[in-house]
Formats: structure tokens, sequence, C-alpha cells
């Protein structure tokens, strides 16, 4: 006689989802921090400040450019730059996790992006050490652009900031 015995469901997608989101928002924090620093920084050196953040990063490379004591923010801010593909993902993607035979998990991101023809797709497959690895990669080139626009001047959140509109 065969006794059946329940065995309970172990939820690993929820923790898995958590870890991704938790992730994500790690990584939406340091690009928030140094597209703060960049506009401080455009703000105080004067004229407009551009509204999209790409458009920020190229007013912000053309107003140092030519400055002998810009030379380290300029090479910070085009390092920062590289990561620009990643930030469209992780903020306008929509994210699917899933899990390989041993729980380790892999997110898609899935981006439109408009087309001649319509609206296209692009994605992005990431999983756990990769994901590390960009985080971390991200974090230093962000300290880095931070200090280096500090070091020019009082641009960066923790120096004394120009009073900024809101609302």
């Amino acid at each position: 006689m065969t006794a059946s015995v329940a065995l309970p469901l172990v939820d690993l997608f929820a923790p898995a989802t958590e870890t991704v989101n938790a992730w994500r928002g790690r990584c939406l924090a340091s690009f928030a921090r140094a597209e703060a620093a960049i506009s401080v920084a455009l703000v105080t050196l004067g004229g407009p400040v551009p509204l999209l953040v790409g458009q920020r990063q190229a007013a912000l490379a053309t107003r140092l450019r030519g400055r002998s004591d810009a030379l380290d923010a300029c090479a910070a801010l085009d390092a920062f730059g590289v990561h620009d593909p990643l930030r469209r993902f992780l903020c306008h993607g929509d994210s699917r996790v899933t899990l390989d035979r041993r729980g380790r998990w892999q997110a898609s991101f899935t981006l439109l992006v408009p087309e001649r023809d319509g609206v296209g797709r692009r994605f992005l497959l990431i999983d756990e050490a990769e994901a590390t690895a960009l985080a971390s990669a991200l974090a230093r080139d962000r300290q880095r652009l931070v200090c280096a626009l500090e070091r020019l001047g009082p641009f960066s959140s923790g120096c004394a900031t120009p009073p900024l509109r809101t609302g």
C-alpha cells in the first residue's frame, strides 16, 4: 500500500521577483542620484536645463568640454553614459522573472520603442550574476561622476546647491 503525502508548495517566484525588483530599485536610485547631480550642475553653470535626461548629459558635456579643470568630470560623464541603455529598460521596460532548475532567477525586460512603421520591441535578458555586476559598475560610475562634479564646484546634493523651484 502506498501512502500519498501532500508536499507543501513553495512559492519560489515571489522571493525571486522581490529580489529582481530590489535590484531594479537600487539601480534606479543610482541613476536618480547621478541625474540629480547633473541637473544641479547645469543649474549652477547657468543656461537652460533640457527636459530629457540624455539632453541634460549632452548639455553638461558641452558646457564642461574645454575646461582644463573638468577632464575628470568629462571622463566620468562618458563612463556613466554607457549605462543609458540599462536605464531605458529599467525605467520603461516590462519585466518577467523566470527560474532555472536550481532556483536561480533570470529577468527579461521588454521595451517598446517607436519606429517608422509603428512600435518595435527590444529585449534584455539578465541573470543574477550579471545583475550584481551591473549594479556594482553602475554604483561605481555614479560615485565617480558625483565626486568629479563635486570637485568642480557646489554641484551635488551634498554641497550647497542653488535654489530649485518646485511645482
